[in-house]
C-alpha cells in the first residue's frame, strides 16, 4: 500500500528575536493517517542557521518519526514468508 506524507503549516511565532517555527505531519496508508504529528523547530537570523539548516532539522525528525512507525509496525504476511517458515520448519531436527 502507497504511503502518502503531507505537510502543512501550524504557526511561525516570534519570540525575542527566533522564530518558532511548528509544522504537522501526516501519514496516510490509503485509508487512515498513520503518524499525525507536530514538529517545531527555532530558527533566527541571528544565528549561522539557514533556511535550509532548518529544513533538513524538520527533514531528520520527520524521518526518524517515519523510520520508527515503520519498525514498529509488524511485517505483513505473504507467500514467501510462509514457505520460509515452512522450510525452516522442516529443517529443524528434534
Amino acid at each position: 500500500m502507497a504511503m502518502t506524507t503531507t505537510i502543512t503549516k501550524i504557526s511561525a511565532v516570534k519570540e525575542r528575536g527566533y522564530v518558532a517555527i511548528t509544522l504537522n505531519l501526516k501519514v496516510n496508508d490509503g485509508a487512515t493517517d498513520v503518524i499525525d504529528q507536530d514538529f517545531t523547530e527555532w530558527f533566527s537570523k541571528r544565528t549561522s542557521d539557514t533556511v535550509e539548516d532548518v529544513q533538513e532539522r524538520f527533514r531528520l525528525k520527520m524521518q526518524e518519526s517515519i523510520d520508527n512507525h515503520n519498525d514498529e509496525t509488524p511485517m505483513p504476511s505473504s507467500a514467501k514468508l510462509s514457505t520460509a517458515i515452512t522450510d525452516l520448519e522442516a529443517s529443524l531436527s528434534v
